[in-house]
């Protein structure tokens, strides 16, 4: 099958980076053990294809319309977390 998207993710403990790959057909397969080990009776599927579902979708609905597919293969960095609000810095106990 061809390839027509690809995502890179690190694994949990960040020793490993696993490679989430969109084919021609919309499937996605992963090189993380909890997709290579599928388990009996059970559709094949790990917590990366899971999390990468939606905009696969959306890619492979732009490659079937002839669009072209943007360059980047990661998702973007989320935003840094918003500084504490008013309250809970008033309720921050960790100075205790």
């Amino acid at each position: 099958m061809d390839v027509i998207y690809a995502w890179a993710e690190p694994s949990s403990h960040g020793t490993t980076t696993y490679e989430i790959l969109l084919h021609a057909d919309g499937s996605l397969s992963c090189n993380c053990p909890g997709w290579v080990f599928q388990r009996p009776g059970k559709p094949r599927g790990c917590k990366h294809t899971n999390a990468y579902a939606s905009d696969a979708r959306h890619l492979h609905q732009r490659y079937l319309a002839g669009e072209p597919l943007p360059s980047r293969t990661a998702r973007p960095t989320p935003p840094p977390p918003s500084p504490p609000s008013r309250i809970s810095r008033a309720l921050d106990f960790s100075n205790e």
